[in-house]
C-alpha cells in the first residue's frame, strides 16, 4: 500500500498552505552562509551605502549559485506540487531602476548522478518578468513559479542558479541581489499515511 492510499492530498484547507525555504539572505557581518558561490562575475559580498548591510552587486551575465538538499531543507515538501523562487533584491541607482531581467535554472541530482552545472541541461530554466526597483535603496522582490511539478521527487540535491541577464537602466552592479527564498507546499500527511491536523 502507498503511504498516500486512502488520503485527501488535495484538500483545499490544507492544498495553499505555502513554506518557505530561505536560500540567502545576506548577514550583517558581509558573509552569507547560503551563497554557494559567485560563478560568473567579479561581484563579491559588498555594504549597501552605510547601512551597516550588506548584498551582492551584480552585472549582466553574473550568476550566483545555491544548493538546496531534498532531504533535510525540503523534508515535508509535497513535490509533485510546483514550487515558486522569489529574489529580493534593491538598487544603488539614484530614482527608479527600470527593465531589470533575472533568469532562473534549476538541476536535481539523484543518488548516483554526475554532478554538473545547473546551467548544463537543467530541468528547468525560467526568464522572470521584468522588474522595477521604485527608488535608491527600496526593497523590491519578484515570485515566480519554477513550473516544474514532479521534477525533483527522486532528487537528493537541487541547484539553482539565480542569473541577472540585463542590469535594465542601472549600470554595473547598481543591482544589489539581497537574497532568495524557495516556496513549496507541505505534504500533508505523514509516513504512516495519517493526516496531518492543521
Amino acid at each position: 500500500m502507498a503511504v498516500n492510499d486512502g488520503v485527501n492530498t488535495y484538500d483545499m484547507a490544507i492544498e495553499h498552505k505555502l513554506r518557505c525555504l530561505k536560500l540567502g539572505l545576506v548577514d550583517r557581518s558581509g558573509v552569507s552562509e547560503a551563497f554557494a558561490s559567485l560563478l560568473t562575475g567579479g561581484g563579491v559580498v559588498a555594504e549597501i551605502s552605510t547601512f551597516g548591510l550588506s548584498g551582492l552587486p551584480m552585472d549582466d551575465a553574473d550568476e550566483v549559485g545555491f544548493l538546496i538538499d531534498v532531504k533535510s531543507d525540503l523534508w515535508d515538501a509535497d513535490l509533485a506540487r510546483d514550487m515558486q523562487v522569489e529574489l529580493i533584491f534593491t538598487t544603488a541607482k539614484a530614482g527608479a531602476h527600470a527593465n531589470i531581467d533575472f533568469k532562473v535554472f534549476a538541476k536535481g541530482f539523484a543518488a548516483g548522478d554526475d554532478l554538473s552545472s545547473p546551467l548544463t541541461s537543467p530541468d528547468v530554466s525560467l526568464t522572470l518578468p521584468a522588474q522595477t526597483v521604485a527608488g535608491q535603496y527600496d526593497v523590491a522582490t519578484v515570485k515566480y513559479p519554477l513550473g516544474a511539478p514532479d521534477t525533483f521527487t527522486d532528487d537528493e540535491i537541487i541547484g539553482l542558479v539565480v542569473e541577472l541577464d540585463d542590469k535594465g537602466d542601472g549600470a554595473a552592479d547598481n543591482l544589489i541581489l539581497l537574497g532568495a527564498r524557495l516556496w513549496y507546499t507541505a505534504e500533508i500527511c505523514d509516513p504512516d499515511g495519517h493526516r496531518r491536523q492543521t
